[in-house]
């Protein structure tokens, strides 16, 4: 073989390996689903996690604390989180 038909050879072992590992991907998208939502939920998570610090360090002189907001927004982020 010359070396134009090596490299023709390389080329359609490398496409036959690309065309088997897509085919292999194709066959499992619960796989990447799973991944998705995972990343969905930690995503949800922290961001109920920072709200949840931003409103420990709110400081109005007590007015929030004595309004019951507090309490009310700590319930629906914990249940959020908790989700």
């Amino acid at each position: 073989m010359k070396k134009g038909g090596i490299g023709i050879l390389v080329f359609l072992i490398v496409a036959l390996l690309v065309a088997f590992l897509a085919m292999k991907a194709m066959q499992n998208p619960a796989g990447l689903t799973e991944k998705l939502e995972e990343k969905a939920e930690n995503a949800v998570q922290q961001a109920a996690d920072t709200v949840g610090d931003a409103i420990q360090n709110i400081d109005l002189g007590g007015a929030v604390q004595n309004s019951g907001l507090l309490e009310t927004l700590q319930d629906a982020f914990s249940k959020i989180g908790g989700a």
